[in-house]
């Protein structure tokens, strides 16, 4: 009997359907792919058999609780198991190219597995295996409202949505502004203060909707299609600062590193989809930043030059000053001082980087967002503790550290150990989660301008001795509070020593 023409139809989508996922096993063997003659129902039928196929096949081997939810990012990716397709995919070859780099990721998920200890602590929302369709007519079911039904971001992450709370963060000006901290832990005291140059000015910030002249306009914000979240995630941009050894002629805006490496870049760089905090600590006394005149200064530069075209742009942008009783003159102090009250301003994620740094786009054609990227790879963890760097600086170690707020969860507030005050807190931080947990990022560089203002403190070699034995005894924090969370084995946690770095999930 001759086939019908839906027939013919189904059989060639089936088909598809195996070669693209002896794609998503073998992605270094492609062959060319077929093109349907229906691109838009090709692509989508062809999607969802392979999605289906690989969850059933991965799922066998390392449970589908795991890798369907996984594969369940992957189909909403594009809006495929919503009955359409997002315009994010012009043609087939984008469709096949999609396959080839981001199907690579399902293998990433099997080495992170979670075990939740309360919903109301880390509660993932599993899909089951099932709730791929079991034929590639049937459509997928709807997602539960905390995920996004098509998620632009890295699609390997179960708990999407859930690594921040949903409510809305309370005001930062009222809890924060003009307060004191005591010393405690190690940690100095300090004197925080707030500017929130977005209400204080009444700067109003786009949202869809942008002035001539803005750097780029953000689309309407939507959180719940980008985070499945209510809001935003808020992240903390932490920098020390300090004039010391700078000549009074070179003590101001124009010549600080901050104000012509740092934060450019920052707004050269920065997401749309993301609220941002920047937190400067200093030391007290500093014959710039600890004066009238240097922080009249500081806040005319912010206003003009990051609140205004951010706000233009549609994002938003509070602005947090940390003055540290710094006695030793060291960084160490002032980066623990200030990444405190970053930890009080409710920031979910925390970018720790240095005045003379500079963050450049990502070196790879078409360009990604760095700020989702590392979130994502953060998240990739399950639950989302560890570290995640850029290139740049020294190869052996992280230079500049990004970190989810659990860190300074389970090192109860103090980000780095109090005892190494300069060179060997990133020599810490690079080793103390262990490879499986620390990423490098090659895609994504940060250029440190070290010669702008030249070495301003003397380093204590003295403290390398401690070194070991603070990795030691950080990765047995670690492992305590993971395994007091049934995340995972204190044990895995405090004897994974192997040296080096992973790259992005995907080989990125």
């Amino acid at each position: 009997m001759k086939p019908t023409n839906n027939q013919t139809l189904l059989i060639v989508f089936v088909v598809v359907g195996f070669v693209l996922l002896d794609h998503v096993r073998y992605p270094s063997s492609l062959s060319p792919l077929p093109s349907p003659q229906n691109t838009n129902i090709g692509i989508e039928t062809a999607l969802h058999t392979s999605l289906r196929a690989a969850a059933t096949q991965q799922g066998s081997k390392y449970g589908s609780d795991q890798v369907a939810p996984a594969c369940m990012r992957l189909n909403e990716k594009y809006g495929i198991g919503q009955g359409y397709l997002s315009p994010r995919i012009d043609d087939y070859e984008d469709a096949k190219d999609w396959i080839m780099f981001r199907c690579t990721s399902y293998f990433y998920v099997k080495s992170h597995p979670l075990s939740p200890s309360s919903p109301s602590d880390y509660s993932p929302t599993n899909l089951p295996a099932s709730t791929i369709p079991s034929t590639p007519t049937q459509t997928t079911p709807s997602l539960p409202s905390q995920r996004a039904p098509n998620n632009p971001t890295d699609p390997t992450d179960p708990n999407f949505g859930l690594h921040w709370p949903s409510t809305p963060l309370p005001s930062i000006p009222s809890t924060l502004h003009n307060t004191e901290s005591p010393e405690s832990a190690g940690v100095p005291s300090s004197k925080t203060w707030v500017w929130d140059l977005l209400h204080e000015d009444h700067l109003s910030v786009s949202d869809g909707t942008c002035p001539s002249g803005a750097p780029k306009c953000c689309p309407k914000k939507d959180p719940l299609r980008v985070w499945a979240n209510q809001r935003n995630p808020l992240l903390a941009i932490c920098s020390g600062v300090t004039t010391r050894g700078i000549q009074e002629s070179d003590r101001h805006p124009g010549h600080l590193a901050l104000f012509l490496k740092l934060m450019p870049s920052i707004v050269n760089t920065f997401d749309c989809d993301v609220d941002y905090v920047v937190v400067v600590g200093y030391d007290k006394g500093d014959q710039f930043y600890d004066t009238v005149e240097g922080q009249k200064e500081v806040r005319t530069w912010f206003e003009e030059n990051m609140a205004k075209p951010m706000a233009a742009a549609g994002v938003t942008v509070t602005f947090v000053l940390v003055e540290v009783k710094n006695d030793l003159n060291k960084p160490g102090p002032v980066f623990n001082a200030m990444l405190r009250e970053a930890y009080k301003t409710g920031a979910d994620y925390f970018y720790r980087l240095n005045d003379d740094s500079e963050l450049k786009m990502s070196n790879v054609e078409g360009g990604r967002s760095w700020v989702k990227v590392f979130i994502d790879a953060i998240n990739s963890f399950q639950p989302p503790y560890g570290v995640v760097g850029p290139w740049g600086g020294l190869d052996r170690i992280l230079t500049h550290d990004f970190v989810h707020r659990t860190h300074l969860d389970i090192f109860q507030g103090v980000y780095y150990p109090h005892e190494l005050v300069d060179w060997y807190m990133d020599d810490w931080v690079s080793h103390v989660y262990g490879k499986e947990r620390t990423i490098k990022a090659k895609e994504f560089v940060v250029e440190h301008h070290t010669f702008h203002h030249g070495q301003r403190y003397k380093v204590n070699r003295g403290n390398e001795r401690l070194l070991k034995p603070l990795i030691r005894k950080g990765r047995e924090k670690i492992g305590a509070y993971a395994e007091g969370k049934g995340w995972a084995n204190k044990g895995d946690i405090v004897n994974d020593v192997g040296k080096g770095f992973k790259d992005l999930p995907g080989g990125r």
